[in-house]
């Protein structure tokens, strides 16, 4: 995956997170279900972006293996 799509995703996760805590923060309104779980869709969003967060890193040359070697 190259660096332009790994990009694209990373801001995709924030912008879904920024909506889910919006969404997570509105008032309750008595009478009316929550039928999203965007507690949750924001907890893999954040999760997503640190992913895609290392990714570009180590695209970029930065070593973040935490000085493990593969044999």
């Amino acid at each position: 995956m190259g660096l332009t799509l790994t990009l694209i995703i990373l801001f995709g996760a924030a912008a879904v997170v920024a909506l889910s805590r919006y969404m997570t923060n509105r008032p309750y309104e008595p009478g009316k279900a929550r039928h999203i779980p965007w507690n949750l869709i924001m907890i893999t969003a954040a999760a997503v972006g640190i992913l895609m967060l290392v990714h570009v890193f180590s695209l970029i040359g930065i070593d973040v293996g935490g000085g493990r070697r593969m044999p």
